[in-house]
């Protein structure tokens, strides 16, 4: 209610009816990005697009001191002229500016920093690995640690291991250490979101000029509901 940014959701109301609770929210015909994988899928012009904007949302969040805590492709939709909004606050936690860590787990195991399994609580950094699993997700299709049927297999991974997610080897250079960037497990390692914005990955975007400049190219990235897959 208290958030307004072009990359996050909008939020308009909510009531009680019947003893359920409605809650309002900005119509996004695009559906979820969870849903238009197999139409994304190794598609390195639509990811670098989607992720600079779900950074510039994260940016907005990170600036209010907002942590997201659930990051994933099925938390990001896709609104009019093919614009990524952020969704899904249900797990979000506002940082007091005396705290700059959260010790409650909450999040998607797949998506979960290590820190946060742990249960050495969570920070803004905790979401910037969750981007980094978003994009390997974007990338290939399924999410990291598919291959692990269990929460528990994530966790014995990451925790007991200290096992990253699979790299796909035909992964463009840039965006292989855009991702590795974000996929530290020491959370002090990680690059804030600031820098993240900045990294090579995104020359083409942060370059007003070039055709694939984050101004020229949401029409072409427009996706309909009619588009989404099942």
């Amino acid at each position: 209610e208290r958030i307004s940014h072009p990359n996050i959701v909008k939020y308009y109301g909510s009531f009680f009816k019947s003893h359920y609770l409605y809650i309002i929210l900005e119509y996004c015909s695009g559906g979820s990005v969870l849903k238009l994988l197999k139409i994304i899928k190794k598609n390195e012009d639509i990811i670098r697009q989607y992720t600079f904007q779900i950074l510039q949302g994260l940016e907005y969040l990170h600036s209010n001191n907002v942590i997201h805590r659930d990051i994933k492709c099925a938390n990001i939709l896709i609104g009019k002229n093919g614009v990524c909004k952020l969704t899904d606050f249900g797990g979000a936690k506002i940082l007091k500016e005396e705290v700059s860590v959260l010790t409650t787990m909450q999040g998607t195991p797949n998506w979960m920093a290590p820190e946060i399994i742990k249960g050495l609580g969570g920070s803004r950094f905790s979401d910037i690995w969750s981007i980094g699993c978003t994009v390997l997700e974007m990338f290939q299709g399924v999410p990291p640690y598919s291959d692990k049927k269990e929460a528990f297999g994530v966790f014995n991974c990451i925790c007991k291991k200290k096992e990253l997610p699979e790299i796909p080897k035909d992964m463009p250079e840039l965006m292989k250490d855009f991702v590795m960037k974000c996929l530290q497990f020491e959370p002090s390692k990680r690059w804030n979101v600031y820098e993240l914005k900045k990294h090579p990955f995104f020359n083409d975007i942060n370059n007003e000029n070039s055709e694939n400049s984050i101004y020229n190219i949401s029409s072409r990235l427009s996706i309909n509901s009619k588009d989404i897959i099942e």
